[in-house]
């Protein structure tokens, strides 16, 4: 894959829209230019070979290109031309259930059926005929496959097809989620936090930067603590975090009227969203756990600092009062957040707030049509649209919020690879790629979006994106050289293979370092004093827990079949029993006939029974 694009950066213009992706057929790539890259890629290995032929032999190729409406319309017309239809789990945890439906196109028929899998212990790569598994529909040319996975690791599924063609589903099982999270809790901690020894910003969390991403850590790590068993030390270092870097770093002498210019002679009003976020995280946690200030205090703090950020009469840069006008990583929490100031008596910081909150909504309105919802400091980007549907589907407008939802489907995409249905931001490593900040916050808005609009396909898209993002954070892939530890992290997965801008990248996780040594001189300039590869991490965890972390869904597929999101169902005499893949389980949704169960606050149920009337109770 090759990325052809003009470098308009500092003219304001992202490259994510400047850009064309190319992908090319190599007769003589061997992995040779990519060497790490080939032996790790197990999924792809047999790709990584030459193509050797004798004198007068030859060998042909047919691609047909063809435009396409939508999903529904590619996979029809692939249909048309010989390639099987699959319906599958992308992504399950340990113990849970894969699930697929592969229809044949007509006149095929099924050969074999083999997975291959890696194993946690070995570097072996398993092998396994499920032939027999494959359970044949009334239909004929179609096929169920089910299979219950007690080990982590990455998956490829390959179909073989009596003409002696095949087709392959990669797809992935990871550890239970809530794990995955407490080792991320426990790394972050442990090994991120700088401590009094550090003379730089003693007291922020690893990798440094100026950018209010990098507050994502401090956000999970608080997030996380509220929903499960709070660890002490894990809540103190967020909160000496808060209060001693944050707010001394990013405000003059920590008054939150005067933002530091970091950026030479600006402030990025995005990185207001972030604090304000750490600091209403900080009023939810149990007062017994902090130690510095009072739950009310940081209450009235994620307050000012939000009634700055929404208010373009309080900056004089012009910029700034441009960028307080655009949409943010706000719309997660501002809703909780005023609600939190009422119920806390804080009236006039209330009314303030709501005031800018609803001239906000009222400004966003007015350009929708012309896309400035997608709008953010580099032009036109899905940390645009994605917070812009979320916040139109609070606002009510829900004809406006499919708008931009469509971006978000577009965004996502579609594969039989789970790796590749990711909200993509492909322009700073000039590759398709997930990362994990964006990729995890585009996914929730459309995890918001089906429940405001109840098209499931923003469900299925949400999910499947959702999931891979923890690409980032799974160390149990082997198929990329960048091999993780548990509890730790990379901000990038590159999904292309070859790379031809930068082959390191070739299906590879990395950080924003990797831009120091870049040919590019203004990468290079941009990224010099980066060091790290979990840069702009957590904040997307902290999206995934107020979704996916707690609720599965449950919906009807066009042909009438109870489908489950985020778990797996079985039917029996009574109706179904619902197993959760959620980190903590205590949602239970079924939108299109208005049900829904909540467990008691601090009750977690990873399995319930929905009854043949349309009752949720719990699976004893």
């Amino acid at each position: 894959t090759y990325c052809s694009y003009k470098n308009r950066f500092l003219e304001q213009v992202s490259p994510s829209l400047d850009g064309l992706l190319y992908h090319r057929l190599s007769l003589v790539e061997d992995g040779s230019s990519m060497t790490e890259s080939a032996a790790a890629d197990w999924i792809y290995g047999g790709a990584y070979s030459p193509l050797d032929l004798d004198a007068g032999e030859t060998s042909s190729w047919e691609y047909i290109f063809h435009p396409c409406q939508n999903r529904d319309d590619f996979y029809r017309q692939g249909m048309a031309y010989g390639h099987p239809r699959w319906s599958y789990t992308p992504v399950l945890t340990r113990g849970g259930r894969f699930e697929a439906v592969v229809d044949l196109p007509q006149g095929q028929a099924l050969r074999e059926l083999r997975l291959y899998s890696t194993s946690t212990a070995t570097e072996l790569i398993r092998q396994e005929n499920i032939t027999n598994e494959a359970v044949r529909l009334e239909s004929g040319s179609s096929y169920t496959i089910s299979l219950q996975r007690l080990e982590p690791g990455e998956h490829k599924l390959e179909l073989g097809l009596e003409d002696g063609r095949t087709d392959i589903l990669v797809w992935n099982v990871l550890e239970s989620i809530d794990r995955i999270l407490e080792k991320r809790a426990e790394w972050l901690v442990n090994n991120n936090f700088g401590g009094t020894g550090e003379a730089e910003r003693p007291y922020a969390f690893r990798p440094l930067s100026n950018q209010g991403e990098s507050l994502g850590k401090v956000a999970f790590l608080l997030m996380k603590n509220s929903m499960a068993k709070a660890v002490p030390e894990q809540v103190a270092k967020a909160e000496i975090a808060a209060v001693l870097d944050v707010k001394e770093h990013w405000f003059e002498g920590g008054d939150f009227n005067h933002p530091r210019p970091l950026y030479g002679e600006f402030y990025r009003i995005y990185d207001l969203d972030y604090i304000g976020h750490v600091f209403y995280l900080l009023s939810r946690m149990d007062g017994s756990l902090l130690k510095i200030h009072s739950p009310r205090e940081y209450l009235q703090w994620a307050a000012e600092i939000m009634c700055l950020r929404l208010d373009p009469d309080r900056h004089s840069g012009q910029r700034e009062q441009d960028e307080s006008r655009l949409n943010g990583i706000f719309v997660l929490y501002i809703l909780d957040l005023l609600e939190a100031l009422k119920q806390s008596g804080l009236s006039e910081e209330y009314k303030r707030l709501l005031t800018l909150w609803e001239q906000f909504g009222r400004n966003l309105e007015t350009g929708i049509q012309q896309y400035e919802g997608a709008i953010t400091e580099h032009f036109y980007d899905n940390a645009g649209f994605g917070p812009t549907c979320e916040t139109l589907c609070h606002l009510g407008n829900k004809e406006e919020a499919q708008r931009y939802g469509q971006l978000i489907l577009a965004n996502i995409g579609f594969s039989n690879d789970y790796r590749v249905q990711n909200p993509d931001r492909w322009w700073e490593a000039l590759s398709y790629m997930i990362h994990s900040l964006w990729g995890g916050l585009v996914a929730g808005a459309s995890r918001v979006a089906y429940e405001f609009l109840g098209d499931p396909e923003y469900l299925e898209a949400a999910y499947r994106s959702t999931m891979a993002v923890f690409n980032c954070y799974d160390w149990n892939v082997r198929s990329t050289p960048r091999r993780l530890l548990p509890g730790e992290a990379a901000s990038t997965y590159s999904v292309a293979a070859p790379n031809l801008n930068m082959p390191e990248l070739s299906r590879n996780r990395f950080g924003q370092s990797v831009f120091v040594g870049a040919s590019d001189s203004l990468f290079a300039s941009l990224f010099s004093g980066v060091t790290g590869d979990d840069w702009d991490m957590g904040e997307e965890l902290v999206a995934y827990l107020m979704g996916f972390g707690t609720t599965t869904y449950l919906y009807r597929d066009p042909r009438g079949k109870m489908r489950c999101i985020n778990g797996y169902i079985e039917e029996d005499s009574e109706g179904w029993i619902v197993t959760s893949y959620a980190a903590y389980p205590s949602r239970y949704v079924l939108l299109e006939d208005k049900l829904e169960y909540r467990t008691t606050e601090g009750i977690l149920e990873p399995r319930v029974r929905l009854a043949g009337g349309g009752i949720f109770s719990p699976c004893l």
